[in-house]
């Protein structure tokens, strides 16, 4: 007999030598282990997304653990205002890093555009049969709102939504201003 839909055939452990034929469980242990896969399965899941407030299709058993395994449930309204006694607050609120993702440092070229500089970027690549560095230069034009930068300034400029034909960077900060060291 069957227990909750899954037959005696649909569970069969290999022996050690793959060659031998499979070794067919007994009706305890079919249904032992139907009686494990039954309690972890939702039938009400359609595996679609989750809705706010936990209601409806695809919904899923609340608990209160963070995601580190911990429980915060008796955590007392003092301890859960403050930040360092939250379970894994340094994990997900980690601060930001100090270069961002396909941020450019080079040194400005060009000034004389309203709001806007041309910062020219060198790149250096290895070329491998003759084992020397050579230097590659593009420029960029980057927004500058508040124009403060000048020419013979390093900057990092950081990719932004396209603001012109030419101009997608803007001018995070002025790395070193020209007659500083």
């Amino acid at each position: 007999r069957a227990v909750s839909g899954i037959s005696a055939r649909s569970f069969s452990a290999a022996t050690d030598d793959s060659r031998e034929k499979k070794k067919k469980l007994t009706q305890a242990e079919v249904a032992a282990l139907a009686a494990v896969y039954d309690e972890d399965y939702d039938y009400d899941d359609d595996g679609g997304p989750l809705l706010p407030g936990g209601g409806g299709a695809g919904r899923r058993r609340s608990s209160n653990l963070s995601p580190i395994g911990e429980d915060f449930s008796k955590m007392t309204n003092e301890e859960l205002a403050d930040t360092s006694t939250i379970p894994g607050w340094d994990l997900i609120h980690c601060p930001p890093r100090k270069k961002v993702k396909g941020a450019l440092v080079g040194k400005v070229v060009s000034d004389k555009m309203a709001k806007t500089v041309n910062v020219a970027v060198d790149r250096y690549r290895i070329v491998p049969k003759y084992r020397k560095r050579r230097k590659y230069t593009k420029k960029f034009m980057a927004h500058d709102e508040k124009e403060v930068c000048n020419l013979g300034d390093v900057v990092m400029i950081v990719p932004c939504q396209r603001i012109s034909k030419n101009k997608h960077f803007m001018v995070r900060e002025i790395i070193r201003a020209k007659g500083t060291l």
